[in-house]
């Protein structure tokens, strides 16, 4: 019954408010907002006895940190995964032609991008490409290898692997 009371007290106590506020209304030109702001806390007035149950709707920090945690990794992933694809192409050209200085056909070049984590602090992911050349190459390693390093911005390893012959 106090319930009912307390309810009955709420509606009338909001209606004086109401009443009150709409003859303090400075003119015609708030009437409209100030009638959509008072009917809104009418509305609330009415609905104080409606106990919503919101306790389905908490999330724990740490599930919730956990879940940010995991799409971000998604994200990075797919992004760096993309990125990767689309210079994948360019490296390739980049390194083609190089090799086309010394007479190597792209034929008998293999390469190989790796991704590795960055630093420990977690700043991004560092690309390695191994490139794989005939052993003829190896007399010019350092000169070969300063120049795709330079040219492409990244780690190079450079592998050796005896010619076919035919």
């Amino acid at each position: 019954m106090d319930e009912m009371k307390n309810w009955a007290f709420t509606i009338c106590s909001g209606m004086l408010l109401c009443g009150a506020f709409s003859l303090l209304c400075p003119g015609k030109s708030f009437e409209r907002i100030m009638r959509l702001i008072l009917g809104l806390f009418l509305l609330l007035c009415f609905l104080t006895p409606v106990h919503l149950d919101f306790s389905g709707l908490e999330l724990e920090a740490s599930e919730a940190e956990e879940l940010m945690d995991r799409v971000a990794s998604e994200t990075d992933g797919y992004f760096f995964r993309a990125a990767l694809e689309k210079s994948r192409e360019a490296i390739e050209q980049i390194v083609f032609d190089r090799m086309e200085e010394y007479g190597i056909k792209p034929e008998d070049i293999q390469i190989y991008i790796e991704a590795e984590e960055g630093s420990p602090d977690g700043e991004g992911k560092n690309l390695i490409i191994n490139i794989q050349l005939p052993e003829s190459m190896r007399k010019n390693h350092e000169l070969v290898y300063k120049a795709l390093e330079y040219e492409l911005g990244t780690e190079v390893r450079l592998e050796y692997r005896e010619e076919d012959q035919e």
